[in-house]
């Protein structure tokens, strides 16, 4: 694995980890949504802003340009990890109860990036190095 490609994934990951965050507080504790909406919208908004940075900065060197047609494909691409956050969330919250949502939102987000690294450098950026 290259290590700098990853410090990099990862630095870009921790800002949309902290975007993720603030918009799942604020989805679920002031628009009052539920749980997996309050998550998925926050993977929404996370995701778009990591795309950016991940085009610009980490995956530079990939061939692709960024655009809408490549940003649904990244977002394709994330499910897995949006649903292994899913996952974590729910199970938190069905045995610790729901004064554990943000909690388990913090685990849902640190499990889903480890998807998320994989399938963006493989599958997305096409890198093979």
């Amino acid at each position: 694995m290259n290590k700098t490609l990853f410090l990099k994934f990862a630095f870009v990951g921790s800002f949309g980890f902290i975007t993720n965050l603030f918009c799942f507080y604020i989805f679920s504790n002031y628009f009052l949504l539920n749980v997996n909406a309050s998550s998925i919208l926050a993977f929404i908004i996370a995701s778009f802003q990591n795309y950016i940075f991940n085009s610009s900065w980490t995956f530079y060197k990939s061939k692709h340009k960024v655009g809408f047609i490549k940003y649904i494909q990244y977002v394709s691409s994330s499910t897995l990890g949006l649903a292994v956050n899913l996952i974590i969330l729910n199970l938190s919250i069905y045995f610790l109860g729901i004064n554990y949502k943000f909690a388990g939102q913090i685990l849902g987000v640190i499990g889903g990036s480890l998807f998320n690294y994989k399938f963006s450098k493989y599958f997305v950026f096409d890198l093979k190095e």
